[in-house]
């Protein structure tokens, strides 16, 4: 794994990259510790070529990597999880570039929060496309190209039911949140801890700048949509945020000082 320099450490796992790294405020230094922040990302991967549609990497493989918890307080297995080739209408297939560790995942293993086992956990991301269903499209409505590199929602949303047409599509009735469904859901791919993931027909999915890196974008759309949430709802100019341990509000509220007090919302 490139770009991995300063107080950095990198620890392959049969295919799978942890990164540690010790992260400090916008100005270099952050009040008491700074918060510590694990990745997850793609060391290696077994290639297979052979004719494909357009629609598809060529280089997909049979199966991935995958980082599978199985029960609280217990290391997660690394196994082997088919990779899905015919993808319905408006899905989407990703590498995964690098997935970030969130608050609720140390909660999930440490049994402080409740999720379905086995799973594939991690819903902070930073992908490159790689198999597209007929359709698939930005939140933008722009059409996905293979090789887009790209991030998107924790979660996927019908965009009809009563919460969806009240724009709270995060109270879907038929909600599909990623790093937190059990893998009897197909395809099984749905988490970040893996080398591939598998994205719902009605997930939000974005554009990622490409002066940025997989390191900032990953965790934007959990940890950056918390503050800018927040600063939203209380319409604020300044919104004090302590830097917390894991999923790390504290760390990018310092980007936000002068939030407008009244921003446009997306209809």
């Amino acid at each position: 794994m490139s770009g991995c320099g300063g107080n950095t450490r990198l620890v392959r796992l049969s295919g799978l990259a942890c990164v540690s790294s010790r992260f400090h405020g916008v100005s270099g230094k952050a009040p008491g510790r700074s918060p510590q922040k694990l990745y997850f990302g793609t060391c290696a991967e077994v290639r297979y070529t052979w004719t494909m549609p357009a629609n598809v990497s060529t280089t997909l493989p049979e199966t991935c990597l995958a980082a599978v918890f199985e029960a609280p307080n217990t290391p997660m297995r690394l196994a082997r999880v088919p990779v899905p080739r015919d993808l319905p209408p408006g899905a989407v297939l990703c590498r995964v570039r690098l997935s970030t560790i969130c608050g609720s995942d140390l909660h999930t293993t440490s049994g402080r929060r409740i999720e379905p086992a086995p799973s594939i956990l991690g819903h902070e991301s930073v992908g490159e496309v790689v198999a597209l269903g007929e359709g698939a499209r930005y939140r933008s409505g722009e059409p996905l190209h293979l090789g887009d590199r790209v991030s998107w929602t924790i979660m996927a949303s019908c965009g009809a039911c009563s919460f969806c047409s009240r724009a709270l599509p995060q109270k879907c009735v038929y909600l599909k949140k990623y790093g937190h469904l059990p893998m009897t859901v197909w395809p099984g791919l749905t988490g970040g801890y893996a080398e591939y993931i598998y994205l719902f027909p009605g997930t939000g999915i974005f554009a990622a700048p490409p002066d940025l890196d997989d390191a900032v974008v990953a965790p934007a759309n959990c940890a950056l949509a918390t503050v800018v949430c927040a600063l939203e709802t209380i319409s604020a100019a300044w919104f004090p945020v302590k830097a917390c341990s894991s999923a790390a509000p504290g760390c990018w509220a310092p980007t936000l000082p002068r939030w407008p007090k009244k921003r446009a919302r997306a209809s």
